[in-house]
């Protein structure tokens, strides 16, 4: 279970932590149960998840868990997931480049979609 969020980051109104003002090679390490269900990984029983506010404008949170929360159906973690942990290492990348005017897509980042066998 990861529970290590520095309270440095969160939101001064409601506490709760905001996803874009972590370090890049942490927040790109988190996602809603959705986007990990289109990595194909669910999160492990008992696994509550993070609320956040996904940036500092968003007055609505989200339930985010971090890679070490889930598992595929299968078993596996994204820890052994090359795919997955080359997806990271770019995104750590571009949040770094990332001023924090206009997120991600202001320097033209799209989440890239897994592939999905079918």
């Amino acid at each position: 279970m990861f529970t290590d969020i520095p309270h440095d980051y969160c939101n001064e109104e409601t506490g709760l932590p905001v996803k874009n003002h972590l370090p890049p090679e942490l927040g790109a390490r988190f996602k809603t149960r959705k986007q990990w269900r289109e990595w194909g990984y669910e999160p492990k029983p008992g696994e509550q998840g993070h609320r956040m506010h996904p940036s500092s404008l968003a007055y609505r949170s989200y339930v985010y868990f971090h890679e070490s929360e889930v598992c595929s159906y299968a078993g596996t973690e994204p820890a052994d997931d090359v795919r997955y942990q080359t997806h990271v290492s770019k995104k750590t990348v571009a949040l770094e480049e990332c001023t924090g005017h206009g997120g991600l897509a202001a320097i033209g980042w799209k989440e890239p979609r897994p592939y999905r066998a079918g």
